[in-house]
């Protein structure tokens, strides 16, 4: 799960962010050229990994999942439209775009020179 840690899958989680945030990264490093980059996050996706995790896909509501054919349709439409994030099961893009700002807008007040006021001893 990219933005959410989940208590279950410390791995796993942090393994997704370190994706994104690479890819991100990627992404500004060849800014001007004719190199395109794309990180896809997607919900529940029935692959074999299910089977090796141990973790049933029965407990998963089943409208949460998506194939895997889907999942690469939708990725590569996406890239098709030029989308540096593609969230496939995204059906409003305006939460992408919301969740981004925010954080862009986080990281963005984190240099202020000063422990906030909050902190003052």
């Amino acid at each position: 799960v990219v933005a959410y840690g989940i208590a279950v899958g410390g791995i796993y989680s942090g393994t997704k962010a370190y994706v994104a945030n690479f890819t991100e990264a990627l992404q500004k490093e060849v800014a001007g050229t004719n190199v395109k980059v794309q990180s896809v996050v997607p919900g529940p996706i029935r692959t074999e990994l299910w089977d090796v995790s141990g973790i049933s896909l029965d407990r998963i509501n089943p409208d949460w999942i998506m194939s895997a054919e889907d999942l690469v349709d939708a990725a590569l439409a996406g890239f098709a439209q030029g989308e540096t994030v593609t969230a496939p099961g995204l059906a409003d893009a305006a939460g992408l775009t919301t969740y981004l700002g925010a954080r862009d807008q986080f990281f963005g007040s984190l240099f202020s020179g000063k422990p906030a006021a909050r902190y003052a001893v």
